[in-house]
């Protein structure tokens, strides 16, 4: 009899013992759980954060010359373009004299009364050349480092996606300077900037093949 109640002692023990185990274990589960979730809302508004960073120094340096040079570059042939590139001096119509001046520093503006006789192209000197292709540069280097943050997941890829997207619309002009890019090294040079319009483009494909995609509609029946 004794040592039945010994044996029965010995199990409630292992079985509180197992209890508090089992209730250790989960606590420990829980607060893993807990201290993860912490960890990735942190690491989410830190990417969130970086993200907003990036794009409002993006948005700073994105000035009215800006604006006026990917006109500009957009609309220019390739000889032009490759003036641009290696900083040759170059013509352009006198249609486009506005766009160039609006991507120039005010001290290299180039008058109208320039183009003798008018309306006939208006030649940009070296200094002039040199001057638009810093800013080609820096544009486009501007968005590679901001693409490059969003292909290495460091920032919310949404955010950056959807405030970078307008930047390339083929149908509005707007191709990030498709041309002077792969004479300046292409997909080599600004690696990012290519996979994101290719990215681009097949999420554009993708909806278009959604909306091209009707649903059948129900047979009548025949009387």
């Amino acid at each position: 009899m004794a040592m039945v109640l010994e044996q029965q002692h010995v199990w409630w023990i292992q079985s509180v013992a197992s209890v508090f185990t089992a209730v250790a274990v989960g606590i420990a589960l829980l607060a893993y759980f807990h201290q993860r979730r912490v960890w990735l809302d942190v690491h989410e508004r830190a990417r969130r954060e970086k993200a907003v960073q990036l794009l409002a120094e993006f948005t700073k340096n994105y000035t009215r010359q800006w604006n006026g040079l990917c006109r500009l570059v957009e609309r220019l042939d390739a000889a032009s373009l490759n003036c641009l590139e290696v900083g040759g001096g170059f013509s352009v119509p006198f249609e486009m004299l506005d766009l160039v001046n609006a991507s120039l520093p005010h001290h290299l503006t180039i008058s109208a009364a320039t183009s003798v006789p008018p309306k006939t192209p208006v030649p940009l000197s070296v200094p002039q050349v040199y001057a638009l292709q810093w800013e080609a540069y820096a544009f486009l280097n501007s968005v590679e480092i901001v693409l490059q943050a969003y292909y290495a997941d460091v920032v919310d890829r949404n955010l950056i996606k959807t405030q970078l997207s307008p930047i390339y619309a083929p149908s509005a002009g707007r191709t990030v300077m498709r041309q002077f890019r792969e004479i300046a090294g292409g997909e080599g040079a600004f690696p990012s900037i290519h996979a994101f319009i290719l990215e681009l483009e097949s999420s554009s494909r993708r909806a278009s093949d959604s909306h091209s995609l009707k649903p059948v509609g129900t047979l009548k029946k025949q009387p």
